[in-house]
């Protein structure tokens, strides 16, 4: 087991969500300067800063922002900092929250079509994911639309023409959902060359 996923489990968040942040880059979950991460904290909430790449985030490096997402340290949170907001508003529980642009699942979001249940682990730790209407990136409209699919019992959403964003209640359970979001929207496709479309 590396480094990274042992730290995983930390109970130190800011080193728990560096090391999400780090797995999805290694897994193909972001590239480049794509994606953003975030951690509730008891004073406010950590969040990976505007314009980094996730493959590089250190424990250091993340923002700490009040309750109200103003930055404590100076630095800028990700442009995405309302995505974030609206998703921890709309459910207490929620302790971490990825957003990322891993191809499977981001393809099914430019093709504005969920994922189904189509495994039976999927069925247990994903569920019917939606895929929510575009909203440009960065906007309350986009963190309103994801609140919304919190609300309804969704576990993760795919964000239309965008890519997908999954939660939990630690950085840990955030990142396996958004890694077994990739593999089950991997399989959707692999499906639909098979048979034309999804069980």
């Amino acid at each position: 087991m590396n480094a990274d996923m042992r730290l995983l489990s930390s109970t130190d968040l800011r080193e728990a969500l560096a090391a999400a942040c780090r797995l999805a880059y290694v897994r193909g979950l972001v590239s480049a300067c794509a994606g953003n991460a975030s951690v509730r904290l008891p004073d406010g909430f950590l969040c990976t800063s505007t314009g980094c790449c996730l493959g590089e985030v250190a424990a250091g490096d993340l923002v700490h922002c009040d309750g109200a997402w103003r930055p404590v340290d100076g630095q800028r949170p990700s442009s995405e900092w309302r995505l974030h907001a609206r998703i921890y508003e709309a459910a207490p529980a929620i302790g971490a929250v990825l957003h990322t642009h891993s191809p499977a699942a981001t393809a099914l979001a430019v093709a504005g079509r969920g994922v189904g249940a189509i495994t039976p682990e999927a069925a247990h730790f994903l569920g019917q994911v939606p895929c929510i209407p575009f909203a440009l990136p960065g906007t309350d409209e986009l963190g309103r639309l994801a609140a919304a699919a919190v609300r309804s019992g969704a576990h993760a959403a795919l964000l239309e023409r965008h890519g997908a964003v999954t939660w939990g209640q630690a950085p840990r359970n955030a990142f396996f959902q958004a890694e077994l979001l990739e593999s089950v929207a991997a399989l959707v496709w692999r499906n639909v060359a098979l048979v034309g479309d999804e069980p």
